[in-house]
């Protein structure tokens, strides 16, 4: 089962200018070592996007919006590299899922960012026992063993 080793802090969503993102938002930051092309710049958001417990984050949106076309493109390119990452180094995850996760996410935080001049966004530092429970349930039901 994913519970088994999922952390914590992959329990609370991303929330970006109001709008919680698809847990797999949280694994966004593991396209840095995957693609080793991605600019420092992009690397650096996505750590800022899973390191984002407890203190809000900013960003202009036209960065965010660059850093999302770059993203998907790449995603898009890589697909098959990034899926086989992914088996490595998170075996208990659904590669097509995450990878699939991933680009919804960037969808959300792209169509945010259009509509903003700056984008914000965190994770909760707490543990919402109530609703890491529902998302554990979640994720039992529709992570295969």
């Amino acid at each position: 089962m994913v519970t088994k080793s999922l952390p914590l802090e992959a329990l609370h969503p991303v929330s970006f200018n109001g709008e919680d993102l698809p847990l797999a938002a949280y694994w966004l930051e593991l396209l840095g070592p995957i693609l080793k092309t991605l600019p420092s710049d992009t690397s650096d958001w996505l750590l800022d996007l899973h390191y984002c417990g407890g203190k809000e984050r900013t960003l202009s949106s036209v960065t965010v919006l660059a850093h999302c076309q770059s993203l998907n493109a790449r995603l898009v390119q890589n697909r098959e590299e990034i899926l086989r990452a992914l088996k490595e180094r998170i075996p208990q995850c659904n590669p097509d899922q995450m990878f699939n996760d991933w680009l919804l996410t960037l969808g959300i935080i792209r169509s945010s960012a259009l509509t903003q001049d700056k984008c914000v966004w965190m994770r909760p530092s707490f543990v919402d026992k109530e609703k890491a429970a529902k998302m554990l349930e979640f994720l039992d039901e529709n992570t295969p063993d």
